[in-house]
């Protein structure tokens, strides 16, 4: 298993609404399998390419964590690389 771990935080003194993008590996290769996605909150909404979108109220000095798991299966010669966009692609 593999994890993304997000963290946000309200330094205001007010309570603010943000929106937190990250995104998961999509592959494009049949020989690599990402499955068993599950974040801990329910995103915002969410596409295709894997980006995901967490729309968060945060109260003042609150901080919060979100936690995305997943499974990358790919064979032992394959290994991930990064893109440009910072995303890991096949």
């Amino acid at each position: 298993d593999r994890e993304i771990v997000l963290t946000a935080a309200n330094r205001k003194k007010r309570a603010v609404v943000i929106d937190l993008f990250d995104r998961v590996p999509v592959s494009t290769d049949e020989r690599i399998s990402v499955s068993d996605i599950r974040p801990s909150e329910q995103p915002h909404d969410k596409n295709k390419q894997g980006l995901y979108r967490f729309r968060l109220k945060l109260n003042p000095g609150e901080e919060k964590k979100i936690t995305i798991r997943y499974k990358l299966t790919h064979p032992s010669d394959i290994l991930p690389i990064s893109s440009e966009g910072g995303g890991p692609q096949w």
